[in-house]
């Protein structure tokens, strides 16, 4: 069986093991994200999953949306 045909919970299974280990990055699943379409949901899941702050939603804005000022972050 061709690997884009498993099941989007195998899929989500195999993304959070490779999230958990020492060789992960938010790189490599946004890539994942971008290869196919039956890999897209799964990898995104897993690449928001654990988000704390804002600041990683801030920054997918577009840059005249957000300034910095004095190093702080403003709308």
């Amino acid at each position: 069986m061709h690997m884009c045909l498993l099941p989007t919970k195998i899929l989500l299974h195999i993304f959070a093991i490779y999230k958990d280990s020492k060789l992960s990055s938010c790189a490599t699943l946004a890539v994942l994200a971008g290869t196919c379409r039956k890999f897209k949901e799964p990898a995104l899941d897993t690449l928001w999953r654990d988000i704390t702050g804002f600041k990683p939603f801030i920054s997918c804005l577009p840059g005249c949306v957000t300034k910095k000022k004095r190093g702080k972050l403003t709308m």
